[in-house]
């Protein structure tokens, strides 16, 4: 069973924190929400170069360029889950 208006409170809570969604996030009947941690996150993983050296470099590199998102995703969640 979904759980709509738990949806929107956790999309309002990211909206708050900053985070960037569509409109349609904020539908009542929406069934799925995309949110993104930056706006202008840079084009790190190439998938024509995918190898596993280069995939965990690029994997890396994200996480490092976002770890201030992740945080602030991890205290929207615990705020609105209860975690």
């Amino acid at each position: 069973m979904r759980d709509n208006r738990l949806r929107l409170q956790f999309v309002n809570a990211l909206k708050e924190e900053g985070f960037s969604l569509t409109k349609k996030a904020f539908e009542a009947d929406a069934i799925y929400s995309r949110f993104r941690l930056e706006k202008d996150l840079p084009k790190f993983f190439d998938v024509h170069q995918a190898d596993a050296v280069g995939t965990k470099r690029d994997v890396q590199r994200i996480l490092d360029a976002n770890t201030e998102g992740f945080k602030r995703l991890q205290s929207v969640c615990k705020k609105v889950f209860k975690a």
